[in-house]
């Protein structure tokens, strides 16, 4: 098995040391200092360049396969030259200490910048899109960053962002080896890079840039708070989707590339669609500040620890989502809760589009009811798995529910416990006849049975469990379903009817305003 903790933090070498090792450099400062390094703001006196100097611990150089995979992968960042990627001008080992000297950037990292506030909206998209195009030209250069987070993100003076800190990037479809030191920053880091058997691609920098999308809306990571981010800080139900997307356990499941996921952010821009801000939880919801003289961030507990400068990479993967069950509440049967806001309104069917059966193939080339057909066969497919395991969870919680029902009837006295077990038995067989859905009152026959409430209580609760999760996942494919929609009438507009594009909004629209006609409609 990997290892998957984390180095101790890097010694960094005093200025005096640092200087003799490069001689060629006036060295000014050092900017930060984590496990994977420390990073030194410095002149290159023959071209009076600001540059940054990045350190590698000596235990890296010593390491002979990650020396060959650092000469090879920092040969192909050098050829890079994107202004969302951090420039890289040179390489090489010194004292012992594989090093990089790269672009410097005058700036704070997006973490200093954003920490702890929620950005606005419209700032958040254009920052990940432009770190999305960053990472989609590594990636195309066949370059994974793999630790892609705020820190490692920088911001010049006019809040570009610039991809940093490539000192974990490894070359797209390598696999990692058994026995070999995995990192990453806990919260950020895709599930596929810590299972085995760490075969990982773009896709895990597309899980972080999700992470981090999140993040910025919001002002924490999504595992603290599971709600989609427009219900905690009202965005775009779009941007639900768009982070949904980027951030499925199933790789095969987020967006192909970065460039997918920068055009799905560029519709959300199109459409202004970012409104409904509320306060941030400090100092309400902010645009990110224009940098002044460089602040070094607050100090990260994670992997790599590193708060500035390097480079980095990637992002290409599958697409999909997974799809939900019809329970959205705590009842016996899913179809008896409709949703409150909803539960008064009667479900209208979309307008059924003209059959192309009957007309010529060439009159028409866009079929909007189709095309609904099809995200919704997509949705209930990739919902397939998530329902079975949903299913499989409520009949083990009853089958428990049974067994300790059954256990408590055999501790009472022999007068009681034959009539106990009866009616038990005849209990326990309308649950399982009624999809295993457990009541939440006892029959009155049970009810006096001392410590039968207890078990009943540990049940409901762990059913209730069960049913917060797939109601969850139904909105995450409602967000879903409708992101599809709104790419399908952008893609189409100008070339589809205007009958066509109107059931694509009209649905739509539904969708949106009514999740009882979402879970009937597109959902059973």
């Amino acid at each position: 098995m990997s290892d998957h903790s984390h180095p101790a933090a890097f010694e960094a070498p005093e200025l005096e040391e640092v200087a003799l090792l490069f001689p060629n450099y006036s060295i000014i400062r050092l900017i930060a200092c984590g496990g994977m390094g420390a990073v030194y703001e410095a002149t290159q006196t023959s071209l009076d360049r600001q540059v940054a100097i990045k350190i590698l611990p000596r235990e890296f150089s010593s390491d002979q396969a990650f020396r060959e995979g650092f000469e090879s992968e920092a040969k192909a960042m050098a050829k890079l030259n994107h202004p969302n990627l951090i420039g890289v001008y040179d390489f090489g080992e010194a004292g012992g200490m594989l090093y990089i000297v790269m672009e410097y950037v005058a700036g704070n990292s997006l973490y200093a910048s954003s920490y702890g506030k929620r950005i606005e909206p419209s700032v958040a998209i254009s920052v990940i899109e432009r770190v999305c195009h960053g990472l989609n030209d590594a990636h195309a250069h066949g370059i994974l960053h793999r630790d892609i987070k705020p820190s490692n993100i920088l911001l010049d003076q006019s809040v570009t962002p610039k991809i940093g800190d490539f000192g974990l990037a490894r070359a797209l479809e390598r696999e990692i080896q058994e026995g070999e030191q995995i990192f990453g920053t806990p919260g950020y880091t895709a599930p596929e890079v810590l299972k085995p058997p760490f075969t990982i691609d773009q896709r895990a920098d597309i899980f972080s840039v999700g992470v981090m999308l999140h993040e910025l809306l919001t002002g924490q990571l999504p595992d603290a708070d599971p709600r989609p981010a427009s219900k905690i800080c009202g965005c775009s139900f779009r941007l639900d989707a768009i982070i949904l997307k980027a951030t499925q356990k199933d790789p095969r499941m987020r967006f192909a590339s970065c460039q997918e996921m920068a055009d799905a952010l560029a519709r959300v821009a199109a459409i202004k669609a970012t409104g409904g801000l509320v306060s941030a939880a400090t100092t309400g919801s902010s645009a990110l500040p224009r940098p002044g003289k460089y602040v070094p961030p607050k100090p990260v507990k994670s992997s790599s620890g590193l708060g500035v400068v390097v480079f980095i990479l990637v992002i290409a993967a599958a697409i999909a989502f997974f799809v939900l069950n019809r329970d959205t509440g705590d009842n016996e049967t899913p179809e008896e809760t409709p949703s409150e806001e909803n539960a008064a309104v009667t479900p209208t069917p979309p307008p059924v589009a003209e059959s192309t059966a009957d007309r010529e193939p060439s009159e028409r080339t866009f079929d909007a009811q189709a095309a609904i057909e099809r995200i919704r066969r997509e949705v209930n497919r990739n919902f397939a798995a998530e329902q079975k395991a949903f299913e499989e969870e409520r009949r083990r919680n009853a089958e428990e529910y049974g067994q300790k029902l059954t256990a408590l009837a055999k501790s009472l006295d022999a007068g009681d416990q034959a009539a106990a077990e009866d009616s038990i038995s005849k209990y326990l067989s309308r649950i399982a006849n009624k999809g295993h859905w457990v009541p939440e009152k006892l029959p009155s026959e049970l009810s006096d049975i001392p410590g039968i409430e207890e078990i009943l209580a540990s049940c409901r609760e762990s059913q209730r469990k069960a049913n917060l999760s797939i109601a969850q996942k139904m909105r995450e494919c409602k967000s879903y379903y409708l992101l599809e929609l709104e790419h399908e009438i952008t893609k189409n507009k100008g070339k589809a009817s205007p009958s066509d594009l109107a059931i694509l909004q009209d649905e739509l629209d539904r969708v949106n305003e009514n999740d009882a006609y979402f879970k009937k409609n597109i959902m059973e």
